[in-house]
């Protein structure tokens, strides 16, 4: 297995999620993006706000 192929690295028992010599990143999981609850109804009795669970390996510019 190469690099490329992994899907998963774990390094005492933690998700690896970037490797790195030096500066250069050498591997790193794919981009994910999950948010919870999935679904989120919005109304005006709540002001057309909710809260959510976002978890993710992307830094995301929110506009």
């Amino acid at each position: 297995m190469t690099l490329n192929e992994a899907i998963d690295i774990y390094f005492r028992n933690k998700q690896v999620k970037k490797l790195a010599v030096g500066n250069n990143v050498i591997w790193q999981k794919d981009a994910y993006l999950k948010v919870a609850p999935d679904k989120i109804w919005l109304m005006k009795s709540n002001d057309y706000q909710a809260d959510v669970q976002i978890l993710s390996n992307v830094k995301w510019d929110v506009k």
